[in-house]
């Protein structure tokens, strides 16, 4: 497995083990999604939240369809992030969503 893949694997489980529902959207494979849609979109319900993240290794970057998607997305009013580890997931988690445990 990829680098990238093991990244986006271990922030997967983690929100779903928070009580996450997620959605992988990782285009690794011919797909009809939209170039620069987020890897994953995560949803909470308690308290509401929907998080639409890219996932990347420590020094991958975005590429400018991801960067777009983005700006629309905070642009809107969603939230948008770039998580590097489930580490990173943990720590944006803590500080953003007020709910930790499932």
């Amino acid at each position: 497995m990829k680098p990238e893949a093991r990244i986006r694997v271990g922030i997967r489980d983690l929100l779903r083990q928070l009580g996450w529902a997620v959605y992988d959207c990782e285009q690794n494979r011919p797909t009809r999604v939209t170039a620069g849609l987020s890897d994953l979109i995560a949803f909470h319900e308690d308290p509401p939240m929907v998080v639409f993240a890219e996932i990347r290794t420590p020094k991958g970057r975005l590429t400018e369809a991801q960067e777009e998607f983005g700006r629309t997305c905070l642009n809107a009013g969603g939230t948008f992030v770039v998580w590097r580890s489930p580490e990173e997931a943990w720590r944006w988690l803590e500080t953003h969503h007020g709910k930790m445990a499932a």
